[in-house]
């Protein structure tokens, strides 16, 4: 174990204890964590004309009609719904009856046959044939066993293992406001691409890798669903003096947008799509692992 992967899993574990203790004064974890915000994953997921998401057509580009994949952590389909369209096979590892659910829908709306989820987490998932292509996209972060997730989809890609991943801003500097004042503490960032890479090297996987720059712009119905949301996120109970505490921090930085909304301002931040050639042997062991 090197000394970067040894920083991710120090950083991921600060994190969870920290969510664990704040989930615990909530009465504990939600059996679906994604079940109220899976909803907000689809957009634009079936719309062939919308903004792809980030490294979309850098991995079509490298696939031919022929080839499977297998997105791991799938979602409500951002990744796998566009790529149905262009693969022989898509398969979805989702945990979240919530997130599976959604990507469903999305695919059957395509009416194509072309795709199996499995509704299970990836480490558990039983069963699964080897594919083309392994996906992880935006999932890495929770997980402090990075070197089994890598391993199980070096085990099962037989040409390219793509990760996206990125600095997400999931809590802004106006929301770590809020932490410090309600939890007497900033919350623990997640292990962002700075993190991963190094940590990669650690395991023997040097990928290419494309930057990009995502701009995140929050939006609100109003003050007070602002106000519900960023306490959801921050895992801190609604009640009237803590929405009240929360409206009095963000309300001076809310703007009015022309859809009649508010707006915290907008922060960027980077993201990167990794970029893996595999030999092909499907063993798991990374010596037997080739750059392209």
């Amino acid at each position: 174990m090197g000394v970067h992967l040894d920083r991710w899993h120090a950083l991921v574990r600060d994190r969870r204890e920290q969510m664990d203790r704040q989930l615990a004064a909530l009465g504990g974890a939600p059996e679906d964590w994604w079940a109220d915000r899976a909803a907000l994953f689809t957009r634009g997921t079936g719309d062939p004309t919308s903004s792809p998401p980030p490294g979309l057509e850098a991995i079509v580009e490298r696939l031919e009609r022929h080839h499977t994949l297998i997105d791991v952590g799938a979602g409500a389909g951002r990744y796998a719904v566009p790529l149905s369209r262009t693969l022989r096979h898509v398969t979805l590892v989702e945990p979240s009856p919530a997130m599976a659910r959604l990507a469903r829908e999305q695919l059957e709306e395509l009416g194509r046959g072309n795709w199996t989820i499995v509704e299970d987490g990836w480490l558990e998932a039983d069963d699964l044939s080897p594919a083309s292509a392994a996906l992880i996209a935006n999932v890495l972060s929770p997980h402090e066993d990075l070197e089994a997730w890598i391993d199980r989809a070096l085990s099962l890609a037989r040409g390219w293992l793509f990760i996206v991943h990125g600095s997400i801003p999931e809590v802004t500097p106006h929301m770590q406001r809020v932490a410090r004042e309600l939890h007497g503490e900033e919350r623990v960032p997640q292990p962002g691409i700075s993190y991963l890479i190094p940590a990669l090297h650690d395991l023997g996987v040097y990928p290419d890798v494309v930057m990009y720059e995502r701009r995140f712009a929050r939006s609100y119905a109003d003050t007070g669903e602002a106000a519900r949301e960023i306490a959801s996120t921050l895992l801190i109970e609604p009640t009237e003096e803590a929405l009240s505490r929360i409206r009095a921090i963000v309300e001076p930085d809310l703007r009015a947008r022309p859809d009649g909304r508010v707006a915290l301002p907008a922060v960027t931040a980077p993201h990167a799509l990794l970029t893996w050639r595999t030999a092909g042997r499907g063993d798991g062991r990374r010596w037997r692992w080739l750059r392209d």
